[in-house]
C-alpha cells in the first residue's frame, strides 16, 4: 500500500490537529473505496499472509476491516432505499400531510 501525501496548506497556517482530522478521513475513504472496488472485482483480496510483522499484519487487517464495515453500511443503506417504494398513484396522502391538508381545508370554510 502506498500513500501519496500533497502537502496542499502553507507551512505557516497549517493546524496540526486539522491535518490529522484530513489524514484520518482519507484513510477511512481509501480503506472504503478499497473494500468497494474489491467487492466489484476490480482488486483481488489482500493476502496478509504476505507480511513477516505480526503488528504490522493485524494493524493492516483491522484497518482493511474498517472499509469492509463501511461498505457493508454502504451497502445496507443503497438496499433499503431499493427497497422502500413510492406511494400508489391516487392513493391517500402520509398521515401527517392529511392532517396539514384537513386543517388547511378547515381553515378556509371558518
Amino acid at each position: 500500500v502506498v500513500l501519496l501525501v500533497f502537502d496542499t496548506y502553507p507551512q505557516h497556517n497549517a493546524d496540526p490537529a486539522m491535518g490529522i482530522l484530513q489524514l484520518l478521513v482519507d484513510a477511512w475513504a481509501g480503506t472504503t473505496s478499497f473494500a468497494v472496488l474489491r467487492r466489484a472485482g476490480v482488486f483481488a483480496a489482500p493476502r496478509l499472509e504476505n507480511i513477516p510483522n505480526p503488528t504490522a499484519r493485524r494493524f493492516l487487517g483491522r484497518y482493511l476491516q474498517l472499509g469492509e464495515m463501511s461498505a457493508d453500511k454502504m451497502e445496507a443503506t443503497a438496499q433499503a432505499l431499493k427497497n422502500m417504494t413510492p406511494p400508489e398513484r391516487g392513493s391517500s396522502p402520509a398521515p401527517s400531510r392529511r392532517r396539514l391538508s384537513d386543517s388547511c381545508s378547515r381553515q378556509k370554510m371558518l
